[in-house]
């Protein structure tokens, strides 16, 4: 199971989601996916170096006060080639667009440690990010 820190009560059908979703992977070698507010949309995910021994995943959604529905352009693969088109995400929600970042980042996760297939590419992380966001609408 992940350990969710920060804005929890906001994001309380991401965390119910993300925690069914992925019931069968193993987050022993992350240490907190933390969910928060700010000015912008931001997430990453920082892999272990020698001063840290584990994964960490970082998500901030565009404060509550933005006006929803928004968008945002990504780079996915074209038919599954290294070819890149691009792709609206739209976010009817902060919930939505916190939804669609943190699959991204637990893309990088979930491939670094092999616990999925592909190539640990953004515009991989980004199409698994638009495949969590289109599960979590048909979810609710």
């Amino acid at each position: 199971m992940i350990n969710f820190v920060g804005e929890t009560k906001k994001f309380k059908k991401t965390i119910q989601f993300y925690n069914e979703k992925m019931k069968n992977k193993d987050f022993s070698l992350l240490k907190f996916a933390q969910l928060y507010f700010g000015p912008y949309l931001y997430g990453v995910c920082h892999f272990p170096y020698t001063k840290r021994s584990h994964y960490v995943i970082k998500c901030r959604a565009n404060e509550e006060k933005t006006n929803y529905p928004t968008i945002y352009t990504f780079n996915v693969r074209l038919n599954k080639t290294y070819n890149l088109i691009q792709k609206d995400a739209i976010y009817q929600t902060a919930e939505e667009a916190i939804v669609w970042l943190l699959g991204h980042e637990l893309f990088h996760y979930l491939r670094a440690t092999q616990q999925i297939k592909g190539k640990n590419t953004e515009a991989q992380a980004n199409e698994f990010g638009f495949k969590c966001l289109s599960e979590f609408k048909n979810y609710y």
